[in-house]
């Protein structure tokens, strides 16, 4: 058992070392074609008989192809074959749209809040959501711009780093931090990097976010929004590159709040979804109750796990 477990620990420390020494070309492209590909297939067999919790877990993976160009923007070329323009900048917006669409398909599911057996879907609405979605599929799946993306993605070249400005890139990554990839630095430390300017940012919004007075008025929760998105964005981070942060750091604590911290203000934010939908007047004053007494709730929650001080704790231990 002694000389198992001594194993065990050699291949642990073998594959930390190897994930230190990565690239950040390497770490960037080592998933990107293959999910690419398999959202490709998921795409190809939605047909008009498709139904809103049926895209759920394919919705996802168009969030997470969308973060894999976000955080590695800067390895991707600005040409590709069959295409006018940024190659990366259209295949982002393309997912963007596809995320929408397929998000207000699925809405139709989540704010019945009820399960798939017993759940009844609005004929009129819910065609109508569809044909928004067949019509982004049938565009994505184009075979010049297949062609076109499946190029871009597979022609990263170690080393070579492609400049794009702030503004087009996620202001929930790389367009928010302030800070570029280094080439100098090997891919985990670029990361480590990215990450603790999403630390940074959100612990600047959370003051503000907590003053928040209604949240069902857009002008007002924009602050709340962004905090949300910003420690959403870090939990992402980490989800995607375990390795950032060793099973048994002291961090791990810290990190588990957050993510916590991540599902509830998920949860909150459904809520509000569900009240951008609703029409009916009596059903809003009671969503918009409910938006109330969970903000209060999660107000206190953050004050009792001293949230700030999470934040300004983990900012550190990003340093390089």
């Amino acid at each position: 058992m002694t000389i198992r477990i001594l194993f065990i620990a050699a291949i642990s420390i073998l594959f930390s070392v190897r994930s230190e020494a990565q690239s950040f070309h390497e770490l960037g492209s080592q998933r990107t074609e293959s999910l690419f590909s398999t959202i490709v297939e998921e795409l190809s067999e939605i047909n008009k008989n498709t139904l809103p919790h049926e895209t759920k877990e394919l919705r996802k993976k168009l969030g997470e192809m969308r973060d894999f160009l976000d955080i590695f923007a800067s390895i991707y070329p600005k040409k590709s074959k069959n295409l006018d323009g940024d190659a990366w900048e259209l295949l982002r917006e393309d997912l963007d749209v596809g995320y929408e669409d397929l998000g207000a398909f699925k809405d139709l599911f989540d704010i019945q809040n009820t399960s798939v057996d017993e759940v009844k879907y609005p004929k009129k609405e819910t065609e109508k959501r569809l044909a928004k979605v067949l019509k982004w599929t049938a565009s994505f799946l184009d075979n010049e711009r297949q062609e076109a993306y499946v190029n871009l993605l597979s022609n990263v070249r170690e080393g070579k780093f492609y400049k794009r400005a702030q503004e087009q890139q996620s202001r929930f990554y790389w367009g928010g931090s302030g800070i570029e990839a280094d080439p100098s630095l090997s891919g985990i430390d670029n990361l480590a990097r990215l990450a603790q300017a999403l630390l940074q940012n959100a612990s600047h919004d959370y003051p503000e976010a907590l003053l928040v007075n209604d949240l069902t008025e857009l002008h007002e929760s924009e602050v709340f929004h962004d905090f949300r998105k910003r420690v959403r964005s870090f939990a992402k981070v980490l989800r995607l590159f375990p390795q950032l942060v060793p099973t048994q750091s002291k961090l791990r604590a810290d990190i588990a709040i957050l993510e916590e911290l991540v599902s509830l203000y998920g949860d909150l934010n459904d809520k509000i979804v569900k009240f951008g939908i609703e029409k009916d007047e009596d059903d809003l004053d009671e969503i918009r109750e409910q938006i109330s007494t969970l903000q209060k709730s999660l107000v206190e929650w953050q004050k009792l796990k001293k949230i700030d001080l999470v934040l300004k704790r983990l900012i550190p231990a990003f340093e390089r």
